[in-house]
């Protein structure tokens, strides 16, 4: 009966905090992972732009004007651009690409989860008014969508953290690394788009994160990390988390055995990034 009472516990605070976090994130930008300086200072003025706080869940793809064609890919995005949005109470979307973004905003919104309305879709050409393009690095960071990551310059955080010669390029995914593990689908498809990638863009490092308070695992009081009392043990969550990062990286390092993969875990605290934590395994 204490345990049964615990959980139900746990679960109502689970829910206030990510009610709390519902205030905070009105939208999701789906991007290309590509690096340019002052990224983020972008992406927060184009959000604050469109009447919200200039906080915003980050996903990314390899090369988004494939986004279209890739059928398997766009319904990955779509499906993390959903979940996201429901996670958040979200109101719109914004496809923020170096290209044409009408061809991707049209088939989210032929999405059956988008198609009722209540969510807008709107497109931007990162292009214009831009004085360079955005670069390819050699170093690949992945990392989750969590606003909490994004609307704070993570690329340079990152490049500090690991002793990075340039910005990474970032790809943000649902779940970050927790579901890059080659026996799940997710690991498989994305193992897959950056050996395609690394044909045309050389890749010699791949950094995988996760991080604290993660909306897939429940948040910090998920019972993964509670000690025997229920109560949330950050220590426990670590631990858990450099579990999941160990078998991501023995997918990558399989998958890309000439490229240097390495771990970190990004803390949050009091909702914003407080460091990026480097993991060796």
């Amino acid at each position: 009966m204490q345990t049964e009472k615990k959980k139900d516990r746990q679960e109502v605070a689970t829910q206030a905090a990510q009610a709390a976090q519902a205030n905070l994130c009105r939208t999701t930008v789906v991007s290309g992972m590509d690096a340019f300086e002052g990224r983020t200072a972008r992406l927060v003025a184009l959000v604050k732009s469109l009447g919200h706080r200039g906080r915003f869940d980050l996903l990314t793809v390899p090369d988004p004007e494939r986004l279209t064609a890739d059928r398997q890919l766009f319904t990955q995005v779509a499906r993390d651009a959903a979940l996201a949005i429901k996670l958040h109470h979200g109101e719109q979307i914004v496809v923020a690409v170096y290209g044409d973004p009408r061809g991707i905003v049209a088939m989210l919104k032929e999405r059956p989860e988008f198609k009722g309305g209540g969510v807008e879709i709107s497109g931007l050409d990162l292009r214009d008014g831009a004085p360079d393009a955005p670069s390819s690095p050699r170093t690949v960071a992945v990392t989750c969508m969590d606003f909490r990551q994004h609307d704070t310059d993570l690329p340079e955080r990152l490049r500090k953290a690991f002793d990075l010669l340039e910005l990474p390029s970032v790809l943000a995914t649902a779940g970050g690394a927790k579901e890059l593990i080659d026996a799940l689908p997710r690991g498989r498809r994305t193992v897959q788009r950056l050996k395609a990638r690394a044909k045309t863009h050389p890749i010699d490092r791949i950094v995988l994160t996760c991080h604290t308070d993660c909306g897939a695992m429940g948040g910090d009081g998920a019972p993964a990390f509670c000690d025997g009392r229920g109560r949330p043990d950050p220590k426990l969550q670590i631990k858990v988390l450099t579990q999941h990062l160990r078998a991501s990286a023995l997918t990558f390092r399989i998958a890309f055995p000439k490229v240097r993969v390495e771990t970190g875990i990004v803390r949050l605290k009091d909702g914003r990034l407080d460091e990026v934590l480097p993991v060796h395994l």
